[in-house]
């Protein structure tokens, strides 16, 4: 016997079957039928199942042997149960579900009075920490907008905190651009400009944190934006204008976009799965013979500015090896650097030698919070930050994770430098002695 799904006997559906036929290990034929529904349809169905058995014999027709054994239960009565099993799915199939996901890859061309209602209503009360992306390719944009008019908007335009996000068409002091926006209760983005070049825009929330992207670029998190304490509102997110406190839409862009889409995604994912793959680290500097420093005006400056919002994500590692150190060295005479010392917070890290006859790695800030070694044990060192994390090794030792930069907001722009520290752009803490084997490697 076979089961099919439509009355022609042509979807025929998968059936697992179990048992030997006897009575104690009777035949079972199991069926397991999935159905994605909509959320306003109270998980009620209907669905018919079709049965075929393609032995069946004619009234009056001559069973053969061959036949016989499909003829067995012949005249008996025979129950069949179907077991229903409902369950809550957060990772959606491919398929458009009402409510779940929103495709329309076609371009579409806004003219300034229609636009698209995805249905979608990412900061609903039933939906407001579930994660999200939204996507769309910006194909055209008519320079003819005026400021605000919107190519996507998921924003409570009724009034502050204005929660959500919005891109929209930027006209400022004779300045045109697209620009995204962010706010919250505790905190405005502020604007970021997307060049011209750009042609696809992600937004992405993960852990009711927002990021968004350009051309798949890395994920940039729009700091502090934390959604756990917004207050909900039920506004679908639209393509091609806003929604008003009436929810009528206004604000109409003019252009063509395509490939737009909104899905809500896994409640496990991370926002490493959206981001560009790492790059190997690439040799960028080396010095391999011995480097000598005079503690008063010699230094390095590398130009890698490993602490930016960008570069935040990127591994380095610098390597070298110390051949002497010079008796005259200030307290905290830098050997390598990577904080900003112009700020009191002093995000980043520093390597140096103080007076008391000790080496010492600090990460973050000049709070000591790193480790020491006697500074005459120490023949090599190696500093590196891989996936977010600093590591120290010494001598060719065990590699000893330090510091965990993954929540680091504090971005700089100074670069990494040996044999000196800078504080706002001039040298200080000079080191005296000599170095070798430099070798500086980075993510580019």
């Amino acid at each position: 016997m076979k089961f099919y799904a439509d009355s022609q006997y042509l979807e025929e559906i998968d059936v697992t079957r179990t048992g030997t036929g006897t009575q104690a290990d009777p035949k079972i034929a199991s069926i397991d039928i999935t159905k994605y529904i909509d959320k306003n349809s109270h998980g009620v169905f209907d669905e018919t199942i079709y049965w075929k058995w393609d032995y069946e014999s004619l009234t009056g027709e001559t069973i053969s042997q061959e036949d016989l054994i499909d003829s067995e239960d012949l005249g008996k009565e025979i129950t069949a149960s179907v077991k229903v099993k409902g369950f809550e799915i957060l990772e959606m199939p491919d398929a458009d579900v009402p409510g779940e996901k929103y495709t329309h890859a076609e371009a579409t061309v806004f003219d300034g009075t229609n636009y698209l209602d995805s249905g979608i209503y990412l900061f609903s009360a039933e939906n407001i920490h579930r994660n999200f992306i939204i996507s769309f390719d910006i194909e055209n944009v008519d320079s003819s907008n005026i400021n605000h008019n919107a190519l996507m908007n998921s924003m409570d335009e009724s009034g502050t905190p204005w929660p959500g996000c919005v891109v929209k068409y930027s006209v400022s002091s004779n300045i045109t651009s697209v620009k995204f926006e962010s706010n919250s209760k505790v905190n405005s983005s502020g604007d970021v400009y997307v060049d011209s070049s750009v042609k696809n825009i992600r937004i992405i929330r993960i852990d009711d944190q927002l990021y968004y992207s350009f051309d798949g670029g890395k994920c940039i998190k729009i700091n502090t934006y934390l959604t756990n304490n917004e207050k909900t509102f039920d506004v679908p997110v639209t393509f091609g204008a806003s929604m008003d406190e009436n929810r009528t839409p206004y604000r109409f862009f003019k252009g063509t976009l395509s490939n737009m889409s909104v899905k809500f995604i896994s409640d496990d994912a991370t926002i490493e799965e959206f981001n560009p793959p790492k790059k190997p680290m690439q040799v960028v500097y080396t010095h391999t013979e011995p480097y000598v420093f005079n503690g008063t005006s010699d230094y390095i400056d590398t130009g890698l500015k490993m602490f930016t919002e960008e570069n935040i994500d990127k591994d380095f590692e610098v390597s070298f090896d110390i051949d002497s150190i010079g008796s005259n060295n200030v307290n905290q005479a830098v050997l390598l650097n990577g904080k900003d010392e112009g700020r009191n917070t002093y995000p980043g890290f520093v390597y140096r030698i103080y007076t008391n006859g000790t080496i010492r790695f600090d990460s973050k800030g000049g709070t000591g919070n790193g480790a020491s070694d006697p500074t005459n044990s120490v023949q090599n060192v190696k500093i590196s930050r891989i996936n977010k994390k600093m590591y120290l090794t010494i001598n060719d030792g065990q590699e000893k994770e330090v510091y965990d930069f993954t929540t680091f907001t504090n971005y700089h722009s100074v670069p990494l430098t040996l044999g000196a520290a800078l504080k706002n752009g001039t040298p200080m803490r000079y080191f005296e002695g000599t170095l070798s084997n430099i070798v500086i490697k980075a993510e580019p």
